[in-house]
Formats: C-alpha cells, sequence, structure tokens
C-alpha cells in the first residue's frame, strides 16, 4: 500500500488552489464540497470561476504564485499548464510540511484525490495510487449502478440511533452483531423501501440480552492461488469473524480480507499419546465458541466436505458448525459479483 487512506476535514479550513482553467476548476468545487475555504492564486479565471468568485464561493487573489500564499493554507493543489510554476507550488509546500497535490503528476503529490461515490454521509473512496486514474473511474461507475443514490439516508438514521443502541446494549461483541444483522435485513442491493426509526426500535426492541450472542464454527475451504474466487458467503463470514483458524499456508491474500480486529490463530494437526491423529484446534474453537466467538476455520480441505469430522465432533457437542462454500464455480465470486 503506497498511500495511506485517509479522510480529512476541511469544514472552514483555507486551501489553496493555483491555477485558474477547468482543471483547477474541478479541483475547487470538490474542495468547496467538503466545506473548505478555497482561495484562487490565478492571473485569469475561467467564466464559470469568475462567476463562482463573485458569488462568494472562492476567494481569488490575482497574480502568479508566490510562497508567501501558503501562509495558514491546510493544503494546496497545482493546477496550472506551466510546469515550473507546478514544481515551485510543489516544492514550496513540501518545505513548509504542507499537503500538496499536482494535478496529473503523482510523483509531485504527498496526497492523492481519489475516485468518489458521494452518498453523504457514506463515502466510497477509490484510488490508484496516481497510477490508473481510468481504472479508478471505471470502478467508481459500477459502484455508482451498485449503491443505491439514498442509501446515505440509511447512514444517517443508523447514526442517530447509536446512542440508543449503546446504552441498551453496553457489550461492544453484542453492538456489533445488532448492527451486522439490523443493516443486513434493512439493506439489499435492490431495495425499493425506506428504512425508517420505526425498522430499528423494533429490531433493538426484539433484540433482547441474550440475542446474537451464541457462537457458531464455519468451516470453508481455501482457495488456492485466486482469492478473488473466495464466494461472496465466504468473504462475508471472513469479515464478520472473532476469531479465524486458519493453515500455516493460507495465502496472505485471502488472509487480508478477514475483519482487522479478529484474532488470528495459525492451525495445525498432531498426534495424541496413542499416535492416533488428532486436531488441536477442536479445543481452540470450542473455548472461543462458549465464549461466544463467531468462529471461522479456513484450510486445505475437501471443498466438498470440508472439515468433516471436526464439524460431526462439534454437532454432537451440541455447537453450531456447518460448511461454507470457499471458492466459487462459474458464478459466485467476488469478482464476478463486480462484473453483474
Amino acid at each position: 500500500m503506497d498511500h495511506f487512506p485517509i479522510f480529512l476535514d476541511l469544514q472552514e479550513r483555507p486551501c489553496l488552489v493555483v491555477g485558474g482553467g477547468r482543471v483547477a476548476a474541478r479541483k475547487a468545487r470538490r474542495l468547496q464540497q467538503a466545506g473548505a475555504r478555497v482561495h484562487l492564486l490565478t492571473p485569469h479565471l475561467t467564466p464559470s470561476l469568475a462567476e463562482a468568485v463573485a458569488q462568494g464561493l472562492f476567494e481569488h487573489q490575482s497574480g502568479r504564485f508566490h510562497h508567501g500564499a501558503l501562509e495558514g493554507m491546510t493544503l494546496v493543489i497545482a493546477a496550472t499548464d506551466d510546469e515550473t510554476v507546478n514544481r515551485a507550488v510543489y516544492e514550496a509546500a513540501r518545505q513548509r510540511g504542507i499537503l500538496v497535490n499536482v494535478a496529473d503528476r503523482p510523483e509531485l503529490c504527498s496526497f492523492i484525490m481519489p475516485a468518489v461515490v458521494d452518498r453523504s454521509p457514506l463515502i466510497v473512496a477509490i484510488g490508484t495510487g496516481g497510477t490508473a486514474p481510468v481504472l479508478a473511474r471505471a470502478l467508481r461507475a459500477r459502484l455508482e449502478v451498485l449503491l443505491p443514490r439514498d442509501l446515505g439516508t440509511l447512514a444517517q438514521l443508523a447514526g442517530s440511533w447509536r446512542d440508543r443502541v449503546a446504552r441498551a446494549l453496553p457489550e461492544p461483541g453484542q453492538r456489533r452483531r445488532f448492527w451486522e444483522a439490523l443493516l443486513e435485513g434493512l439493506w439489499q442491493p435492490g431495495m425499493n423501501r425506506q428504512p425508517r426509526h420505526e425498522d430499528f426500535s423494533r429490531v433493538l426492541d426484539n433484540w433482547g440480552t441474550g440475542s446474537g450472542t451464541e457462537g457458531e464454527v464455519a468451516f470453508m475451504p481455501c482457495p488456492r492461488d485466486e482469492p478473488e474466487h473466495l464466494t461472496i458467503q465466504a468473504l462475508r463470514l471472513l469479515q464478520q469473524a472473532d476469531v479465524i483458524l486458519h493453515d500455516p499456508d493460507t495465502p496472505g491474500p485471502v488472509m487480508d480480507y478477514a475483519r482487522r480486529e479478529a484474532e488470528l490463530i495459525p492451525a495445525g494437526h498432531c498426534n495424541d499419546l496413542n499416535g492416533t491423529p488428532h486436531s488441536p484446534t477442536l479445543p481452540i474453537m470450542m473455548r472461543h465458541v462458549r465464549d461466544g466467538a463467531r468462529v471461522v476455520r479456513i484450510g486445505r480441505t475437501d471443498p466438498r466436505d470440508p472439515f468433516a469430522s471436526e464439524r460431526a465432533t462439534l454437532g454432537q457437542l451440541g455447537i453450531r458448525a456447518f460448511p461454507v462454500p470457499g471458492v466459487s464455480g462459474p458464478v459466485g465470486s467476488i469478482t464476478q459479483a463486480m462484473a453483474s
């Protein structure tokens, strides 16, 4: 990862755009949409920028770039057709520790402006480190179709319920499960009905102190060299798991899909005192399940019947244990979902 993804709070923060053409206008409007106080430094403005300045949307200083223009600025964007000016902006900003972006010159940037899908307050940002902006725009176009325009309303509604849910469910793991169950039920691609406060109230009232706390184990085979062939169900379980027991040779790209807070435990096999093979992962799984954890066991196994003996043992103990198709067939993978 060449760049650290981060969202900046620019509300009422002064930001400088050097340039007055179409590219500068586009950059200035994006900053203004984020609440920044945009300052334009350029000898000439396009008609649309001149109108925006007249409306009070931007402040304009006529003239060429000078170092003093950086005083007090949170970040600066250079968008001129003069390479000498662009480089001078970059050098001056770097010397002062100010974030700087030079349009179409990723090597002269301390930050990259991603392609954005705006469902405020939900924001999806897609970046390629400046190497393939057309690819980022293509992915944004697919997500624009996938994500409903009113998805931001759901995010706002969820935000308004955070405090009430925190008071009703003080245990963090229980709250996470509540939100996962609620949002899975309220939002699906193609949903036709807007979620309402009544939906949140009904689910929370019916949740109960013991709801969602029972542990379980999902068993899934591991894809070999193509982790993007994980099924959607496998991906969802990896991102919801509290504990993931994995074979030591599980590919790193597969484990990258795991929930960041999940406990990752390498698994292995050994013999007992009588020389009989057994799985030391069983007591680990049982201990975590009895604590209410959602466990995923992933590794090399028969994809048609993953970890059959371990599943049977847990089932006999009354523990919910179920197989999951880990690797997709012709349809159902992450890449297939994006392509459809």
